[in-house]
């Protein structure tokens, strides 16, 4: 009976992460997607490549600025930490779903310029092609959550 009881809890779990994961992968692909694509002016497309910053890392992150605002404030703790609990639950198609946004992670560190010995990038044609890319490894993550 113990065990069946904590296959449920662990069950629970990894669905309540995933879950949590995928609404916010959801939000950073629309704005890398949708709304770091419109307009010519860099600024617009860099604030809305911190919100999915904002968005993979929650605000325990490293490069997450609450200056510019958290579209996923509610949403759950980050869709790295809450993918990490859903790999280590044993969530169907987390550990895929963890590769794709690490992906979108990294490249969105080097669009802001997060990485080391890099400079946030100042021309809107370079960000826009990199806001599309994002959002595409975002979308297979999703993907991967189905």
């Amino acid at each position: 009976m113990l065990a069946l009881i904590a296959f449920v809890t662990g069950a629970a779990t990894a669905e309540s992460s995933a879950d949590a994961a995928k609404k916010q992968l959801q939000t950073a692909m629309f704005h890398a997607g949708e709304l770091a694509q419109r307009g010519n002016v860099a600024a617009t497309s860099l604030m809305h490549l911190q919100h999915v910053m904002n968005c993979l890392e929650g605000p325990g992150g490293k490069n997450f600025r609450s200056a510019v605002g958290n579209p996923c404030q509610g949403q759950g703790g980050g869709a790295i930490v809450d993918l990490k609990a859903a790999v280590e639950a044993g969530a169907n198609g987390a550990a895929r779903a963890a590769r794709h946004t690490r992906a979108a992670h990294d490249m969105t560190a080097n669009v802001l310029g997060y990485v080391k010995g890099g400079a946030a990038f100042t021309e809107v044609d370079a960000i826009q092609p990199w806001a599309k890319q994002i959002a595409a490894q975002l979308k297979l993550a999703v993907d991967a959550l189905r």
